[in-house]
Formats: structure tokens, C-alpha cells, sequence
């Protein structure tokens, strides 16, 4: 739903139940927590108290005015945050470039790798021209060579920035 909230969903094989109790605990700590409720019939619940870059465990039981049901299975999620657009730094618009140049851009907060986009006409090659770029690990800028282009020629590049939590998730 958002990085602030998690989403969990489960068949509900119950036929008596006057709802169900949602328990979860974070990965490294011991005993669950009560995350809340849903009623009956109910077959999903959103948590919206959860913190970015954090796993949680959640298991789900139904419940009636006489008993519990077993504990479903743990499911667990980790929660993770899309990087932000990264700042090119150098060169910092269009240009007519000579025959080589080094592309430059600032930490990204999140970030686990880079896909550089580079090429002479728009809309960009859909494929990267450099992917899986690292990111520094002392929090630096982050630079790309790139030589035998032709002086004088105008060119275009795009940094998508990679979550480090999720390579997916740009």
C-alpha cells in the first residue's frame, strides 16, 4: 500500500469466528505483539504503525466468545523505501561533449546499486548502458567514465537509483 504500511491478507477458513486477532513481532526480537484486530469474515488487515527498513513477522488466529483458533503460518515482510532521484553532479545539463567524459552523482540515501542510461537521442535505449553500478561505500560521489563518443555531439543520460532494501524498487 505505502512504505509506511504493510498489507497482509489470508483465507479465512473459520466458519464461527467473531473475528481475528493479528500478532506480530520485528526480526531479532523475542514474543509478538498485538498489531490489531479484523472481524469476522474479514480476510486482510493494514498495519499503518511500521518504520521503513524493518523486517516484521505476523501471524493471524481467529477468535470467538469461547476460543481461540491455531496460529497461521509466520509470514514476514520487510519494509523498504524507494531511493530518491539521484543529483547529477557533472555534467550537469546537455552538452556538446568532447570524445570522453566522466558522469558524477551524490550518494543516494537508500541506494544499493545504479543503472546508467546514456545515449545520443531521446527517448533513451529502454536498456541500461551500464547497470548494478555500486554504491560508494564511504558515502561519496559515484562517478562513470565513459569514452569514444563523438566530439561535438549532443547527449542524454538518465542515474536510476536501486533500493538497497529492494533492487526493484526504484
Amino acid at each position: 500500500r505505502s512504505e509506511y504500511s504493510i498489507e497482509l491478507s489470508w483465507t479465512d477458513n473459520s466458519t464461527n469466528e467473531d473475528g481475528f486477532v493479528i500478532e506480530r513481532r520485528k526480526e531479532g526480537v523475542v514474543g509478538w505483539t498485538l498489531a490489531g484486530y479484523a472481524g469476522w469474515n474479514s480476510t486482510s488487515y493494514v498495519d499503518w504503525s511500521v518504520s521503513t527498513s524493518t523486517t516484521y513477522y505476523y501471524r493471524v488466529r481467529a477468535h470467538n466468545t469461547v476460543s481461540y483458533s491455531s496460529y497461521s503460518n509466520e509470514a514476514s515482510v520487510l519494509t523498504c523505501v524507494a531511493p530518491s532521484k539521484p543529483f547529477l553532479d557533472s555534467p550537469s545539463s546537455e552538452q556538446d561533449l568532447p570524445t570522453e567524459l566522466d558522469l558524477i552523482w551524490d550518494y543516494t540515501t537508500g541506494a544499493g546499486s545504479y543503472d546508467l542510461y546514456f545515449g545520443s537521442a531521446l527517448p533513451l535505449p529502454s536498456t541500461p548502458y551500464q547497470t548494478g553500478i555500486p554504491q560508494n561505500p564511504d558515502g561519496d560521489s559515484i562517478s562513470v567514465h565513459i569514452s569514444g563518443l563523438d566530439g561535438g555531439k549532443l547527449y542524454y543520460w538518465q542515474v536510476v537509483a536501486h533500493a538497497e532494501c529492494n533492487p526493484a524498487l526504484v
